[in-house]
């Protein structure tokens, strides 16, 4: 006995290119023509993406159904993930990982001042948010900073005047 796959919710992402007069207008009246597959568009300089939700029983079937409603173009781009998958997706943090100076001088084993001083060169990356507490950068940019710059331990040498390097040395 053959057992039936049971009907589910599909969300499908499609990208397109598109012409020189897709806009905001065009973008709306499909917006409002797709209202039952409860559409999301993203428009974009040369592509557009619709969001649909459609069902179906596979993800072919989904995808399939998909371009019937959106019609022939020249497809970038189409993934497919249940509606179950995509809310937790969404729920997943979007902001990247930031550090302040002072994890980075606890990441390099360094002092916040130090890490500050890096933070002014012009071979450190730049911050990826400024706020009024101060600057924050991407981790994985620092870690690549930190594991390719050579750095010296401890405090640069203060240079000595020559007679006082004579009498030490006495």
């Amino acid at each position: 006995m053959k057992k039936s796959k049971k009907m589910q919710e599909w969300s499908v992402g499609l990208r397109l290119m598109h012409g020189e007069n897709y806009g905001p207008d065009t973008a709306k009246k499909r917006l409002d023509d797709l209202a039952d597959y409860f559409p999301v568009i993203s428009l974009g300089p040369k592509d557009v993406t619709f969001r649909l939700t459609v069902s179906a029983v596979t993800p072919e079937e989904a995808i399939t159904r998909a371009i019937q409603v959106v019609g022939a173009g020249v497809y970038l781009s189409i993934n497919v993930m249940t509606v179950d998958e995509l809310e937790r997706e969404i729920e997943k943090p979007t902001v990247p990982d930031l550090v302040s100076a002072a994890e980075i001088g606890e990441m390099a084993g360094v002092s916040r001042q130090r890490a500050d001083q890096w933070a002014d060169s012009s071979d450190f990356p730049p911050p990826a948010v400024t706020t009024r507490a101060g600057r924050l950068w991407l981790r994985v940019s620092v870690n690549r900073w930190l594991e390719r710059t050579p750095r010296r331990v401890g405090r640069p040498r203060t240079p000595q005047p020559a007679q006082k390097r004579l009498a030490a040395s006495k």
